[in-house]
């Protein structure tokens, strides 16, 4: 049995169709990366994996279970999502509590599990401020720790290191690691797959238009167009590629998504900081249609 199995899903709002014809199958432990840049159907992909809403046509299965049952999948699953699903009138304390209780879990394990986990992400101070008076990277830790108190079997990840600086982003990636869960992450973020572990599936426009290994995924994205963002606003000048610059901001196009280590080289070479590479669209030949 599958810990996640999606059989042919697709999802429509109305007249958009947000997820189409998707399938693809995750054991236990295993871990699936979804890349893809915004609007490529990632997000309401792991809402129909947790259950938030319901498929136009074909399935999700959680361990066998329809994901819409979320009576009896809720208590396997957590999900970090873009809204970070905290009270903001309530104090970290108080979440942390109430959502390990929502799993049956005592209050003193609640408690030392949280503060081991903020301990590492160094907002262990924030316990008793309330979350609505916290910045938006801290409200992604206390989130990352809401979702692993529970020890869920399955973990849903919709860009969990967004707004956090890098080192609370590599603990989160350990902390991940460490669960031992079956994983769903999603991120347009292609510095980001290096550190992580598990095959990739490509999306765009609700379709998966690729599946495979970091190198095998590179090597089909053809005619990319990425944003490389700087600490610095140092001014990069690139001969090689079509790009243009704003600020601390950098868009390039480049011809294969292979070629982003030597424009990473090119810019550090040139004195830019990069903080981060994200994909932002690619153009869809023939190589790149269906899986």
């Amino acid at each position: 049995m599958y810990a996640v199995e999606a059989i042919n899903v697709s999802k429509n709002f109305s007249n958009i169709r947000a997820v189409e014809g998707v399938s693809f199958a995750l054991k236990q432990g295993e871990h699936l990366i979804l890349l893809g840049p915004n609007g490529a159907g990632k997000s309401t992909l792991l809402r129909l994996v947790s259950g938030l809403i319901k498929p136009t046509a074909g399935s999700v299965k959680v361990f066998g279970n329809e994901a819409s049952n979320v009576e009896e999948t809720s208590s396997v699953l957590s999900f970090v999502s873009e809204n970070y699903a905290l009270y903001d009138n309530l104090t970290v304390r108080e979440n942390l509590l109430f959502f390990g209780t929502l799993y049956g879990l005592e209050k003193s394990d609640v408690l030392e599990a949280s503060n081991e986990m903020l301990g590492r992400l160094d907002a262990r101070e924030y316990l008793d401020r309330k979350v609505g008076e916290l910045s938006r990277g801290t409200k992604q830790k206390i989130a990352i720790c809401r979702a692993l108190i529970s020890k869920p079997r399955i973990l849903l990840l919709d860009e969990p290191t967004a707004f956090l600086d890098p080192y609370a982003a590599e603990e989160v990636r350990r902390l991940i690691k460490e669960s031992k869960a079956s994983i769903l992450y999603a991120t347009q973020r292609l510095d980001e797959l290096n550190r992580l572990e598990g095959k990739i599936m490509l999306m765009n426009k609700g379709r998966s238009i690729g599946y495979g290994t970091l190198e095998e995924i590179l090597s089909m994205v053809k005619d990319v167009e990425i944003e490389v963002t700087l600490l610095n606003d140092k001014k990069i000048r690139l001969s090689y590629w079509k790009a243009r610059q704003e600020g601390k901001r950098i868009v390039a196009t480049l011809k294969s998504a292979r070629e982003i280590p030597k424009l990473v080289k090119n810019i550090v070479a040139n004195g830019g900081e990069v903080v981060s590479v994200s994909y932002l669209k690619e153009s869809l030949g023939s190589r790149m249609r269906g899986t």
